[in-house]
């Protein structure tokens, strides 16, 4: 029985590469979404000669939103060692598996609204060299409210 380990030195091998792992997920969660997004947001929005697509504004509000809602472990204070998330409180569960479902709609519509909205402007861009055309300015403003508002829409999906 010299190779087979005790519950308590699994547990603990285990508890350890969990750690290592919500450290790492968690300084990513933290550093991306929640600073270097924010910025990214705020000098598009301040300044006066950077000009984005709302749409990726959204997008990138979206995934603001989706960092907040995985890195809640951090602020909840959690960072006991001894008490990692293999046992969580029924309540903690609910209530991030809660917004995670909801933030998966956020965040999937809004990165396939930003993909619909290039994918159309790189088509529009072929379609007006070939005929020397310009687009309908209605029709750009109905695309960029629709893909900017559906996208936001789908974070509280509605139960039916």
């Amino acid at each position: 029985m010299a190779n087979s380990a005790t519950v308590d030195e699994i547990r603990n091998r285990i508890s350890r590469i969990q750690r290592t792992d919500e450290t790492i997920f968690l300084w990513l969660q933290v550093t991306g979404g929640q600073i270097l997004l924010p910025i990214l947001v705020l000098t598009i929005v301040l300044s006066r000669n950077v000009h984005r697509n709302p749409v990726f504004i959204s997008f990138c509000c979206s995934w603001i939103v989706s960092s907040v809602v995985y890195s809640l472990l951090v602020y909840r204070g959690r960072s006991d060692a001894v008490d990692l998330s293999l046992n969580p409180s029924p309540q903690e569960c609910l209530v991030q598996a809660s917004l995670i479902n909801g933030v998966f709609p956020l965040t999937t519509c809004s990165t396939l609204g930003i993909v619909i909205q290039y994918f159309v402007k790189f088509l529009s861009n072929i379609y007006s060299v070939k005929k020397g055309t310009v687009e309908n300015g209605l029709k750009k403003r109905r695309m960029f409210t629709l893909l900017t508002v559906r996208s936001s829409a789908r974070f509280n999906p509605r139960q039916d």
